[in-house]
C-alpha cells in the first residue's frame, strides 16, 4: 500500500524536502509533525515513490483508532511488509496466533525484531497518523519498542499531528532522528502563487501575499482558498482573500476532518485558546473554569489541535479565525461580550 497520491493541483513537494528521502533508510526514525491538511501524506507518498525508484523496499500503513491494539497493528503492517519483502513475518505470524496475554505487545515486538534481523535489505516502514494511538495503548508501545531496538533493519517514518513515539527524545539526542515540521511543510510565496494559477485564480502578487498571510502557508487552506478565488472576479480577489475565515469550505474541512470526533471538552479548549490567542495553558484553563482543562489541553496538543512550544499553546491563525467566527455565530451577543471581558 501507499499513501494517497497528490491531486493534479496539489502543491509540488519541493526538492529540499524530497531530498530527505536519501536519509530515511539510514536513520531509525523520521518524524513528520504538522497539523491536519498540511501535506504530510503527500510528502510520505513522494518519499515512498523516490525510494521505490531506487529499489528500496517500503511498506505503508494508515493508522486508525483500531490500531491502538498491538495485535491489529502488527497484523495489518505485516501484510504490506511481506509484499515488499517476500517471506517476511513467519515468526510474527506465529506470535499472532498465540492466545493474547497482558503484555502481548512485548512478544509481538520480539517476534517482529527476529523477522527483521533476517531481512536481506533494510525495510522502510511508513506509518501515517500516529496521533490516532494513545501513548498508553499497546500499539504505540509496540511501535516504540520496534523503533528503539530495530538495529538498522527497519527504518520507520512516522507522520503525526502532534504526539510522537516515546523513544523520539532519546534518539533525537543521539542525532538519530530526521525531523520535518510545520514550518518545513508550509507553502512559500511562489508555491502559493502556483496553486492559485493551477486552480484558475490568477497569479496576482497582492492576492498571493494576502492568501499566504491569512493561511500561514497551510496547504489545504491555500487550495480551498484557490478554488473559491477562481469563482471571484479578478478585481475582487484581493478583498475576498481577507475574508477567508468566513468561507464555509474552509470551516467544513476543519469541522469534518479535524474536529469531527473530538469531545465537547476538547472543543471548549480550542474555543478558549482561539479567543485568547497565544497563551499559557493555565490562562486557558482559568478562562474555562474547569479543573480538568489542563488534561484536555495536553490531549489537544497530542492530537495536533493546538500548537505548542512547551510553554505556550496556540491555534493556527486561520483556524483561530474560523473558530472565532463560528463562536460569534453560535453565541448570543451578550454572552459573547461576557466571554470577551473574562478573556
Amino acid at each position: 500500500m501507499s499513501p494517497p497520491g497528490a491531486s493534479p493541483t496539489a502543491p509540488r513537494v519541493r526538492d529540499a524536502l524530497l531530498a530527505h528521502a536519501e536519509r530515511i533508510a539510514v536513520v531509525p526514525l523520521t518524524l513528520v509533525v504538522s497539523p491536519a491538511g498540511s501535506g504530510k501524506s503527500t510528502l510520505l507518498d513522494a518519499w515512498q515513490r523516490a525510494l521505490a525508484a531506487h529499489g528500496q523496499p517500503t511498506a505503508y500503513l494508515d493508522l486508525s483508532p483500531l490500531h491502538a491494539d498491538a495485535s491489529v497493528l502488527v497484523a495489518d503492517l505485516r501484510e504490506p511488509c511481506a509484499h515488499a519483502a517476500p517471506g517476511f513475518g513467519a515468526e510474527t505470524l506465529a506470535a499472532l496466533a498465540l492466545p493474547p496475554v497482558a503484555d502481548t505487545w512485548r512478544s509481538l515486538a520480539r517476534a517482529w525484531l527476529r523477522d527483521a534481523a533476517k531481512l536481506e535489505a533494510p525495510l522502510v516502514l511508513f506509518v501515517d497518523n500516529f496521533h490516532e494511538l494513545p501513548h498508553e495503548a499497546s500499539g504505540a508501545r509496540w511501535l516504540d519498542e520496534v523503533i528503539r531496538a530495530s538495529s538498522g533493519r527497519c527504518a520507520v517514518v512516522v507522520s503525526t499531528r502532534g504526539s510522537v513515539p516515546g523513544c523520539a527524545a532519546r534518539l533525537r539526542a543521539d542525532g538519530a532522528v530526521l525531523d520535518v515540521g510545520a514550518q518545513d511543510l508550509s507553502l512559500r510565496f511562489d508555491e502559493v502563487r502556483d496553486v492559485l494559477a493551477a486552480h484558475g485564480a490568477g497569479a496576482d502578487a497582492e492576492v498571493t501575499a494576502r492568501v499566504l498571510a491569512r493561511t500561514g502557508g497551510w496547504a489545504t487552506g491555500v487550495q480551498l482558498a484557490a478554488r473559491r478565488l477562481a469563482q471571484v472576479e479578478p478585481a475582487a480577489r484581493a478583498a475576498f482573500a481577507l475574508r477567508l475565515a468566513r468561507e464555509p469550505d474552509l470551516f467544513g474541512f476543519v469541522a469534518n476532518e479535524v474536529l469531527r470526533d473530538e469531545p465537547a471538552e476538547a472543543l471548549a479548549v480550542l474555543d478558549a485558546v482561539a479567543l485568547l490567542g497565544r497563551c499559557a495553558p493555565a490562562d486557558a484553563a482559568e478562562l474555562l473554569g474547569d479543573p480538568r482543562a489542563g488534561g484536555w489541553i495536553g490531549r489537544a496538543v497530542e492530537r495536533g489541535l493546538l500548537l505548542s512550544d512547551g510553554d505556550e499553546v496556540w491555534v493556527h491563525q486561520l483556524w483561530r479565525d474560523l473558530l472565532n467566527e463560528r463562536a460569534a455565530q453560535r453565541e448570543p451577543p451578550a454572552a459573547r461580550a461576557a466571554t470577551l471581558q473574562r478573556a
